[in-house]
């Protein structure tokens, strides 16, 4: 005899906006189905991207970097995904750089699977990696406790959402956006 009670599957996805609307309609249960139902988890990416070589859940948003890590675990959906021209990660600094001047810095970023990470290595290979919360990367870069900090959309997000990304921060730095040409 068949069971009537739904399947439950767990989706992990970050709390940004991003996610929030690639997981709205399953969290709002605008999207339904008798046969299962969904329980919403919520984590920064670069957690998800480790539990996800884990395979620790059913449905999980992933960073682009971390997908070879975790194809034998899972395959990638049609739809949700979040990476464009002009919208990526960003490289912010208490005072202008030139890109050159990023060899050897300290600069905070928000995980070693993300594809900012795999993006700012591309970018610059030689610097020194400071695996910090993404939310707090502009507060390093501000108290100096590194060089540059490596933003996600997230940040950028808030940044461009406050006017130019170039603005003053409460103790007078500026964050500089190092572009690459």
């Amino acid at each position: 005899m068949p069971s009537s009670t739904p399947l439950e599957i767990v989706s992990a996805h970050s709390p940004d906006s991003d996610d929030a609307f690639m997981f709205y309609g399953l969290a709002t249960k605008k999207v339904r189905s008798p046969k299962v139902t969904f329980r919403h988890v919520l984590e920064d990416i670069e957690t998800l991207n480790r539990k996800a070589i884990q395979g620790v859940y059913e449905l999980s948003a992933i960073s682009y970097h971390a997908y070879p890590y975790v194809a034998d675990k899972y395959v990638l959906m049609a739809s949700g995904s979040s990476i464009g021209d002009g919208y990526g990660p960003m490289i912010v600094a208490a005072r202008p750089m030139e890109p050159e001047e990023l060899k050897g810095k300290r600069i905070a970023i928000p995980g070693t699977m993300t594809t900012a990470y795999l993006a700012c290595r591309l970018f610059q290979p030689d610097f020194e990696p400071v695996v910090t919360p993404f939310d707090k990367i502009t507060d390093a870069v501000r108290e100096r406790s590194v060089d540059a900090g490596l933003i996600i959309h997230e940040r950028s997000i808030a940044l461009a959402g406050s006017g130019d990304p170039k603005r003053m921060l409460p103790d007078d730095a500026r964050e500089h956006s190092i572009r690459s040409g």
